[in-house]
């Protein structure tokens, strides 16, 4: 074989190599990212639904299931924390902390929420006369909260841990070894060929919508969000798309709140999770022997690449946002959404 021959093949091998890398992956990161945008979803589902369970709550005082076990890494240390309401340790302290603070009261009183439920009212203070403010302080000797009542009201902080424990705990399907560190020493689930960095993850907007079901454009659109029929929360056996008629449990007939379920509320959840790539074939090495090579073969070079010495792999993470409603601001680029409801 000549020496012709001899770099015919080689060159041809290279070819062959990058191309089926460059193949490769294209496929992981098509197949990949659909699969890890729902994992990703599922794991803000999954908070939103133990935040609901209220699992806190015990008949005894002190709390019950308040905290988790530690996400931990394969180095033994601890990624995420388990411990959802901080140093609280109490039901009581649990629950003050949650809806004794300013956060809770600034919803309560917002105009979209404020008129709509009179339990919500009652435990919140917005409407706190006579009968209405004993009331109130019943439910919180009780500890009730609107989600007790199907108003699914979330606490963003409190969310955001258990969002980051579930997106750790699911992409590393509970093996701490898939937690390890970047070449910047920043911990981060390996997940094939991605790094996701989970404990950077953020709950960056709730966004509460009330639908009055005796409406039929609002009947249509919580429909059409929930794939619920607001006429069948009435007892109807219909399955076409009609608006509620509300005509029991009128909480006080002089209060003019009527019906409790006349109003639905829901809950959008945006969120914002760290990702970068990675790759699952010898790709970066093929890149970085070319580049290091292509930069020798030109010494003196003064244009935008920089010599070797300078240069670095692009350790930059990217943003990966989802959720939200339909046409609303900030709404990230991956065609998704997570919306929480409770049916009473």
């Amino acid at each position: 074989m000549s020496v012709k021959s001899i770099f015919k093949t080689l060159i041809g091998t290279m070819v062959v190599i990058v191309l089926s890398c460059v193949i490769i992956e294209l496929l992981n990161v098509e197949l990949q990212s659909i699969q890890l945008n729902r994992l990703i979803n599922l794991s803000g589902s999954q908070a939103a639904a133990l935040f609901a369970q209220e699992t806190y709550k015990t008949d005894t005082g002190t709390a019950g299931s308040s905290a988790m076990a530690d996400v931990r890494t394969a180095h033994g240390g601890s990624y995420i924390s388990g411990k959802f309401y901080g140093s609280n340790t109490s039901e009581s302290a649990i629950y003050n902390s949650i809806y004794g603070g300013g956060a809770f009261a600034s919803w309560a009183g917002s105009p979209d929420i404020s008129g709509n439920w009179l339990s919500v009212d009652c435990l919140s203070g917005v409407k706190s006369e006579g009968d209405y403010g004993r009331a109130g302080q019943m439910y919180r000797n009780n500890y009730v909260t609107p989600l007790n009542m199907g108003v699914p009201y979330m606490d963003k902080e409190v969310l955001q841990k258990m969002f980051r424990w579930n997106l750790a705990s699911l992409l590393s399907n509970c093996n701490q070894e898939a937690i390890d560190k970047d070449a910047n020493g920043m911990y981060c689930v390996h997940y094939n060929g991605f790094r996701i960095y989970a404990n950077q993850a953020k709950i960056t907007k709730l966004e509460y919508r009330v639908f009055d079901l005796t409406n039929m454009a609002d009947a249509q659109e919580y429909y059409s969000l929930t794939s619920i029929n607001p006429k069948g929360l009435n007892g109807s056996i219909s399955t076409s798309v009609g608006t509620y008629t509300p005509n029991t449990e009128n909480m006080d007939i002089n209060s003019g709140y009527g019906d409790e379920r006349q109003y639905a509320c829901i809950v959008g959840i945006e969120y914002e999770v760290p990702i970068s790539y990675e790759g699952i074939t010898p790709m970066r090495q093929i890149f970085e022997y070319i580049w290091h090579n292509e930069a020798t073969a030109v010494p003196g070079w003064t244009g935008d690449i920089p010599d070797k010495g300078d240069y670095r792999w692009n350790t930059s993470i990217p943003k990966y946002k989802g959720g939200g409603f339909p046409n609303s601001d900030n709404v990230g680029a991956v065609p998704n959404s997570l919306i929480y409801y409770i049916v009473r």
